[in-house]
């Protein structure tokens, strides 16, 4: 059984990944005269994926955003704090992509049959949080 942080770690090193893969995929669509948004129903295909392997039951994702300054970064995303109550937990990290950009997320995970998933991931700013998974 993983840990929620172990989780964490590899959500965020799943989704650098389908960044870089979709971003590749979009960079020769447009090399071979092709529109970006040729690529849209391969990379969501691809972030099926990680939705099936860390998403909780009956999340509904939001629509795919990928760009050349990943949300998520294993090289750049540090874990900050961790709070484990019972069978839920929220874990806190720091994300500093160009130009030193911080960001703050906070992932909300749930242990299903002895598996940690994602329940939430928000972004966190002076003005609020907000859903982002």
């Amino acid at each position: 059984m993983s840990t929620p942080e172990q989780t964490v770690r590899d959500f965020i090193a799943a989704y650098y990944s389908w960044n870089e893969n979709a971003n590749e995929m979009a960079r020769l669509a447009r090399k071979s005269g092709q529109k970006t948004g040729a690529i849209i129903p391969l990379a969501q295909q691809d972030y099926d994926r990680i939705i099936d392997r860390f998403y909780a039951t009956g999340v509904v994702a939001q629509g795919i955003s990928f760009g050349n300054d990943a949300m998520h970064h294993p090289e750049r995303e540090s874990l900050e704090s961790t709070s484990i109550e019972d069978s839920t937990a929220i874990i806190r990290t720091r994300h500093v992509g160009q130009y030193n950009m911080e960001s703050i997320y906070e992932y909300h995970l749930e242990n299903e049959s002895g598996e940690w998933k994602l329940r939430s991931l928000l972004y966190m700013d002076d003005e609020g949080s907000y859903e982002c998974l």
